[in-house]
């Protein structure tokens, strides 16, 4: 198995910044690593890889990794959206892959 890498990370933070959408080349598989930063209230989170949809209402202070794969000659062209609908989201993202284009 490759070695993750780090390509990104950030933080929503709603309202003014709530979702992000992140277009990369990347490897096979795509980790999208989340934190609620939150310490008092849940908070519902989706992540969208290439059209695959993965959900999760994340409780406070919870940690949560999303693994994505599609199979082809890498670099793969991906393209993630990651949304916090919450109006107090605190939501910190990492995104690690197997290969960074």
């Amino acid at each position: 198995m490759a070695t993750k890498k780090e390509y990104t990370w950030g933080v929503l933070s709603a309202p003014t910044n709530n979702s992000v959408d992140i277009e990369a080349e990347l490897g096979q598989s795509v980790y999208v690593e989340l934190k609620n930063a939150q310490y008092l209230t849940g908070c519902p989170v989706e992540v969208s890889a290439n059209g695959d949809t993965k959900g999760i209402v994340m409780a406070p202070s919870q940690k949560k990794t999303f693994h994505f794969t599609c199979f082809g000659e890498e670099p793969i062209y991906w393209d993630i959206l990651i949304s916090a609908n919450a109006d107090n989201a605190s939501v910190g993202y990492r995104i690690f892959s197997d290969y960074i284009g």
